[in-house]
């Protein structure tokens, strides 16, 4: 990693334990500054304005989620139920960084931002749950019956109304416990009858291992 790289990627990490602990309407560039030491000079010759600064903290996340998932998806050898739950987990842990109110604060104060994150979604996490879905039904764990298509379009519309700032506004949830809602609805929804039955076994099987071993 060359200097500068590093330079950069010290203010991205100042800058979203900034932004995520504080908001991003509440941060200026100045504090970011003060907080690495250097002068606003320096940090506008890295970044140009503070929505480019968030815009750039966001895309690293994304690219980072999109490995992690990509890697899980394309595990050929992972059994499907282990993989379906790593998928699942990067999601939430990836959702879990964009709190609440920070999620409200972007989408009234970094509309484009917002923007970027909502297209990775479509894109990106729609392709992977389709081809999650088809490696389901090819495993048996997934009912046949019902389209992969379909069904990622419905995580992907029960997604995008429940996550903007007027739902998150009125649910008593974070935005991770409504990303893992909706995942545990739509997946358990199309289990196979024998997955469902396996699926109660490994977590009777978990509890008994709780008890056990506390």
């Amino acid at each position: 990693m060359t200097d500068e790289n590093k330079v950069r990627a010290r203010i991205l990490s100042v800058a979203q334990m900034h932004f995520f602990r504080l908001g991003f309407s509440k941060v200026t560039m100045s504090e970011i500054a003060d907080e690495l030491g250097m002068s606003k000079k320096t940090l506008y010759a890295h970044f140009p304005g503070k929505e480019e600064l968030l815009s750039a903290i966001v895309d690293r996340a994304q690219a980072e989620v999109a490995e992690n998932i990509d890697a899980l998806v394309g595990d050929e050898k992972m059994d499907f139920v282990e993989k379906l739950k790593s998928v699942m987990r990067e999601g939430a842990v990836f959702y879990s960084k964009f709190h609440q109110n920070f999620l409200l604060d972007i989408q009234k104060n970094a509309p484009g931002v917002w923007q970027m994150c909502d297209q990775f979604r479509k894109e990106r996490m729609r392709a992977n749950i389709v081809e999650l879905i088809k490696q389901g039904m090819k495993a048996g764990y997934f009912r046949r019956d019902v389209h992969p298509t379909v069904i990622m379009m419905m995580q992907s519309a029960a997604m995008q109304a429940l996550t903007t700032s007027d739902a998150l506004a009125l649910l008593p949830l974070s935005s991770t416990e409504v990303f893992d809602t909706i995942h545990r609805v739509i997946f358990e929804g199309i289990l196979t009858g024998e997955a469902r039955l396996r699926a109660i076994h490994r977590s009777n099987e978990h509890q008994q291992e709780e008890r056990i071993y506390g």
